[in-house]
C-alpha cells in the first residue's frame, strides 16, 4: 500500500477511535449520574416533590379532588413519590395490579443525551395524563435539565415555581412547561412563576365569579414566621382543614393582612405584608383552588383590619348567598 493511503487510513482510524471515545464518555456520563440518583433517596424525595408541584396544578388532578391508585413501592422513587402524593392530600388507593382510572405508573431511565442534560428521565402517569422531565446532579444537588413536558392535559397558563430549586442552579432551558396534544405537538410553552410573584391585576380578578354573590362563612388567621415565608406544618394542616369545606365549583377565598397600625408607613413592614398574603396565594394555588376563585382584601377595606396584627394573615372562605343562609 502506498504511504500517503496508509497515512490517510491511520488518520480516518484516529478520527474513528476519537469519535467512539466521545460517545463512551457522554454514554458513561448518562450511567454515573443515574447511578447517582438512584442511590440516592434524598435526591429522589426531591425529584418527586417537584413532579407532585406541577400535578397538583393541573385541571385535572388537583388534590382533594383526586384519588389515585398506587401499585407497592418496589424502590426509593415509588416510596418517595407514595410519600409526597400522600401529604399533598391526595385519596390513595393501595392496590396489587394496575387497576382503577388513575393507577400511577412512574419511570426513571438514564438520559441518553450528552453533555449537562446527561443523567436521568422521569416519568409519571396517571389515566391519561403524562409527565416528563430530565435531571441531573450538579455540585451534589439535583436540578432539572429540561422542561416538563405534559401530555393528557388542557394547558394552564398560570404555573407556579417550584422553590426548591433556586435560578443559580436551574439552567434558563429547563425552567417552564411544555404541554403537548394527542399528536405530539406542542401547543403551549408555559413559563412557571416564582410563589411570591403576583399576576396582573386583570388576571387576578378574572373569572365568572363575583364576590358580591358570596358571603364569608369560615375564616382561618395564620401568624407567619417572623422574618420567613415558610408556613410551617401546623399551617399547612390548617389550611388544609379549611380547604375540605371548598367547593370548587362555586366557591371564594378572599385574603386579607394588614402591616399594623403603627407600621403604615414603614414600607418594609408593607412588603412583608404582601408577601406573606402571596405566600398565602400560592398555598391555594398548588392545593387546587383556580386563581379565579382567589381574591385580596386591602387592609383598609378587611373586615377583620383591628384583628390583622403584623404577620397574621386572614383565609376568608365564601361561599353563594343562595347555599350559605
Amino acid at each position: 500500500m502506498p504511504k500517503h493511503s496508509l497515512l490517510k487510513l491511520m488518520v480516518v482510524l484516529a478520527a474513528m477511535l476519537h469519535l467512539a471515545g466521545c460517545a463512551t464518555s457522554a454514554s458513561n456520563t448518562a450511567s454515573l449520574q443515574y447511578r447517582s440518583i438512584l442511590n440516592n433517596t434524598k435526591q429522589q424525595q426531591v425529584i418527586a416533590e417537584d413532579m407532585v408541584f406541577l400535578l397538583k396544578q393541573l385541571p385535572d388532578t388537583a388534590p382533594y379532588n383526586t384519588t389515585v391508585q398506587f401499585g407497592k413501592s418496589k424502590n426509593k422513587f415509588g416510596k418517595a413519590l407514595l410519600a409526597e402524593i400522600e401529604s399533598s392530600g391526595y385519596g390513595v388507593q393501595l392496590v396489587s395490579a394496575d387497576q382503577g382510572a388513575n393507577f400511577v405508573y412512574y419511570q426513571m431511565q438514564a438520559s441518553g443525551e450528552s453533555g449537562y442534560t446527561s443523567g436521568i428521565k422521569v416519568s409519571l402517569n396517571i389515566g391519561d395524563l403524562s409527565i416528563s422531565r430530565t435531571y441531573a446532579v450538579k455540585n451534589k444537588r439535583v436540578v432539572p435539565t429540561s422542561t416538563f413536558v405534559v401530555e393528557g392535559s388542557d394547558p394552564v397558563y398560570q404555573l407556579i415555581d417550584n422553590a426548591s430549586f433556586s435560578k443559580n442552579e436551574t439552567n434558563s432551558t429547563a425552567s417552564g412547561v411544555r404541554f403537548l396534544n394527542l399528536a405530539g405537538d406542542t401547543v403551549a410553552r408555559i413559563n412557571m412563576v416564582a410563589a411570591n410573584t403576583r399576576p396582573e391585576q386583570s388576571e387576578w380578578q378574572a373569572g365568572a365569579f363575583s364576590e358580591d354573590d358570596h358571603i364569608v362563612t369560615r375564616v382561618l388567621k395564620i401568624q407567619m414566621r417572623s422574618g420567613s415565608l415558610s408556613l410551617g406544618a401546623s399551617n399547612k394542616a390548617a389550611i388544609k382543614h379549611l380547604l375540605e369545606y371548598f367547593d370548587e365549583k362555586q366557591d371564594l377565598m378572599m385574603i386579607s393582612a394588614c402591616p399594623g397600625p403603627a407600621q403604615k408607613a414603614a414600607k418594609n413592614e408593607l412588603s412583608k405584608s404582601v408577601g406573606n398574603k402571596n405566600r398565602i396565594r400560592s398555598e391555594l394555588l398548588v392545593s387546587g383552588v383556580k386563581s379565579n376563585q382567589i381574591s385580596e382584601a386591602g387592609c383598609e377595606q378587611s373586615e377583620f383590619k383591628k384583628e390583622l396584627l403584623p404577620g397574621v394573615v386572614a383565609i376568608a372562605l365564601k361561599k353563594p348567598r343562595s347555599t350559605a343562609l
